[in-house]
């Protein structure tokens, strides 16, 4: 087995994510990958700002164009395909990831439960959290999706106890203007602190952060 881990640069333009996406699928399959994980809210960044009116127009339902574009490329490519994104479900925005198997059938919907993506204040019927933690048997044996700060809070004991195989976790771990040298507080801080609880899971684990390019 083949795996590919996507790490886009994302905009504020979806379309430009969503054509990047589907090149990068493209490019893992011809690669040979069996499966490609991407990140967190790929196809917008997960750029809120608390306002229900604004950040509802980021949120996309399963059934929309461009999720559903995603989920047909993965059985054009004959390849699984995990990715996170704002989901809109009737009236309620869930910071959610799917996992789709080769023939673009969703086997696993997991919406982030820990709280850290919005205001604390949120309503809770704008802004909703996942209730548990979902697993499926897929070819790389029992298989989950952690959401991000879902690795720190309420479905971390969860997933120690579930006991599998493969973890994806798709995330967006950025840093304030402030952190000078990025990838050096994330080599010997956060590393540490992200790779300790990983090992409590005992799953082959699949991460995939984005590169965001806004507009100042």
């Amino acid at each position: 087995m083949r795996y590919a881990v996507a790490v886009p640069e994302i905009t504020s333009n979806t379309k430009d994510n969503l054509d990047k996406i589907l090149s990068m699928m493209s490019e893992a399959s011809i690669s040979g990958a069996d499966i490609v994980l991407f990140p967190e809210t790929v196809l917008t960044g997960l750029n809120i700002c608390d306002d229900y009116d604004i950040d509802r127009q980021l949120a996309y339902p399963l059934e929309s164009v461009p999720v559903q574009a995603i989920i047909d490329n993965a059985a054009k490519c004959r390849m699984w395909t995990a990715f996170g994104f704002l989901e809109l479900s009737d009236t309620t925005i869930f910071d959610s990831a799917v996992l789709v198997d080769a023939n673009g059938k969703i086997v696993l919907h997991q919406r982030r439960m820990s709280p850290g993506w919005r205001a604390k204040n949120a309503n809770p019927l704008q802004y909703g959290s996942g209730a548990s933690l979902s697993t499926a048997i897929t070819p790389w044996g029992k298989t989950a999706i952690l959401i991000c700060g879902d690795l720190f809070e309420t479905a971390f004991p969860q997933a120690v106890d579930a006991k599998f195989d493969l973890l994806l976790f798709p995330f967006d771990r950025c840093f304030s203007r402030q952190v000078t040298e990025p990838q050096k507080q994330w080599n010997n801080v956060e590393w540490i602190d992200y790779s300790a609880r990983i090992k409590q899971i005992s799953a082959l684990t699949l991460m995939s952060n984005y590169i965001l390019t806004f507009p100042p």
